[in-house]
């Protein structure tokens, strides 16, 4: 087993595609009713264009990728969803892509925000999460940040219960209602750890 930082954009073509799935296949209750219209190819290539210019840790095991966490910090936005691709998808649509997988810029840059892991779905329960983020903690503080923030949907306490044994705590929670049933959720929390 190893970890790497890695920059989306200098990856081989088949690790993008590699990562890509891994998210596809962790967020489908996400991408599902939102790209409805599309195919599960056509929605991969929205979800690559995406992270063109993500950053972020891989785990691997005999060089295959078997997680991926994607951060995002003031200098580096993580998943970047461009204008372009509001004519593809749709106002409405891209709103919501925005509103669901792109965070607010931020504009501290002591901050660095975990936006999404994920793990190919026969090694979960198997400590590669868990891995991600402390390799992600240890990141964080040899570039000096002084918070990691998160979000969590209420729909996964799994996850919520491993960020909570890693130090994180809730510090908001918002009620979403019935706007995000359709992906799953009724609510999420942010949730930070201080490095300092």
């Amino acid at each position: 087993m190893r970890t790497e930082s890695f920059s989306f954009e200098t990856q081989t073509e088949d690790d993008k595609n590699i990562i890509t799935n891994i998210l596809y296949e962790s967020f489908d209750m996400k991408f599902k009713p939102l790209f409805k219209r599309f195919s599960s190819e056509e929605t991969i290539g929205i979800i690559k264009a995406s992270l063109n210019q993500a950053e972020g840790i891989l785990y691997k095991e005999d060089d295959t990728i078997l997680g991926v966490a994607v951060f995002s910090t003031k200098q580096n936005p993580g998943m970047e969803i461009t204008k372009d691709m509001r004519k593809r998808l749709g106002l409405f649509s891209y709103h919501l892509y925005r509103w669901l997988f792109q965070s607010e810029k931020l504009t501290d840059e002591g901050i660095i925000k975990l936006e999404m892991i994920a793990t190919k779905t026969e090694t979960r329960g198997k400590g590669v999460g868990t891995t991600l983020i402390h390799k992600m903690i240890e990141y964080a503080k040899r570039s000096e940040y002084n918070k990691i923030t998160l979000e969590v949907v209420n729909t996964n306490p799994r996850a919520k219960a491993l960020y909570e044994r890693m130090g994180f705590t809730t510090y908001k929670h918002h009620h979403t209602g019935i706007f995000t049933r359709a992906f799953d959720f009724s609510g999420f929390d942010d949730m930070s750890l201080s490095l300092r």
